[in-house]
């Protein structure tokens, strides 16, 4: 599941991003959507913790005011990896919701701020970039 969560700050449209290292990345960490997780880890197969905001992409009926606004099944790498693909979902949540962040790895950025980061040398994931591409 590759989850970005969207919530209005005085009616601008911010996301909910993470800092991310991971293996592979060009410069270690790049901003990635609230949730990147495979289903082997959210089902915590390999003993680790299960990933932060999980439960609101798999139980989106239990938030009765958020509004599923992108769901699709996405080729990963634009298909360029055989018969992979990932679910890419956007939400937003009420303007004034209150939304834990767990830790300083995450960040609210406006799509003006992303834009931004874009110009940059591979800051932004490309994860993030194919859920706002249908926006």
């Amino acid at each position: 599941i590759l989850g970005l969560i969207r919530q209005r700050f005085d009616g601008v449209p911010h996301y909910l991003c993470e800092a991310k290292a991971e293996p592979g990345n060009h410069g270690l960490v790049q901003i990635s959507p609230t949730l990147q997780a495979t289903f082997a880890n959210i089902n915590q197969k390999h003993g680790g913790r299960k990933p932060h905001f999980v439960d609101i992409f798999l139980n989106t009926n239990k938030y009765k005011n958020w509004q599923v606004l992108y769901e699709a099944w996405l080729s990963e790498d634009g298909g360029r990896l055989y018969n992979k693909r990932n679910k890419g979902v956007l939400l937003e949540a009420p303007e004034g919701t209150k939304i834990e962040i767990p830790n300083d790895n995450f960040i609210w950025l406006s799509l003006y701020q992303i834009k931004i980061l874009l110009h940059e040398d591979s800051w932004i994931n490309p994860h993030i970039r194919g859920i706002l591409a249908h926006v």
